[in-house]
């Protein structure tokens, strides 16, 4: 602690509530200097007290973002706060991001400085990145492969389903293949059960070979794969994988006519 800071941020009732924060809490005045920050901040961004006190605040923010804090601050009424989520710059100049709960007390004589506390979201925010970019590398992958892939519920109704599984069955789009239940694709209804049965012994049917109505009511062969999810919350929900051998079921079907004929001869 310096001897800039007032009396109440010296005090040891707010030394010991600060000090055993399990929050980052930071203050500075209105000159951009840092008069305080608490072990929970410092231990995140890896300084020591003495590398930051009396340093600019901009110290651990990273140029880019420097710009929308000093708009964000000047904006700010005395009394008034504002939550600000963006990245620190750690002692390694590795980003950590916070969501930073500013307040302006500068008004307030036994403070007058503005009162920061930092709430941990790295960790959060990661996940949420690598949610979003896994998700948008399952679309590109689902989209661009040539076997059909889709995702149903039990009893109900497809989920998802890639182009491929929407060319396949002739449908235009998920919302239209939506309002068919997947039971009415089967051709053969002993073979949908035969496959539930698989399914319910807790089983994944691999490459059998199965026809399917397609939305003309022309019939598809494929060789379907196709198993339960196993995922918290997904029990009752199935993913499967066809490839259309229609004109492969069309070739073979013409080599045993062909030599039929033959042997007939």
């Amino acid at each position: 602690m310096t001897a800039g800071i007032n009396t109440s941020l010296k005090s040891k009732a707010f030394q010991h509530l600060m000090e055993h924060a399990h929050e980052g809490v930071l203050c500075y005045k209105a000159d951009g200097k840092i008069v305080y920050v608490n072990p929970a901040l410092l231990k995140v961004v890896g300084y020591k007290r003495n590398d930051l006190i009396e340093k600019q605040i901009t110290k651990i923010l990273f140029e880019k973002d420097k710009d929308i804090w000093k708009f964000a601050v000047e904006k700010l009424k005395p009394g008034k706060s504002i939550i600000l989520s963006l990245k620190l710059k750690t002692k390694n100049n590795t980003e950590h991001w916070f969501e930073a709960n500013i307040t302006n007390k500068l008004n307030e004589k036994s403070v007058a400085a503005y009162v920061i506390n930092f709430k941990d979201v790295h960790l959060t925010r990661q996940n949420a990145t690598k949610e979003a970019d896994t998700s948008k590398l399952l679309e590109v992958i689902t989209q661009n492969v040539q076997d059909g892939i889709f995702v149903g519920m039990l009893g109900e109704q497809f989920i998802f389903a890639n182009d491929a599984f929407l060319k396949i069955s002739g449908y235009n789009s998920v919302e239209e293949l939506q309002k068919v239940q997947p039971r009415d694709l089967y051709v053969n209804d002993k073979i949908r059960l035969e496959i539930l049965t698989m399914m319910s012994q807790g089983k994944v049917v691999k490459n059998m070979e199965v026809a399917f109505y397609r939305k003309d009511k022309s019939i598809a062969w494929t060789r379907l794969t196709i198993g339960f999810l196993n995922a918290p919350g997904r029990e009752n929900q199935y993913i499967g994988t066809v490839q259309d051998i229609s004109e492969q079921r069309k070739s073979e079907q013409i080599i045993r006519e062909n030599q039929q004929l033959l042997s007939s001869i």
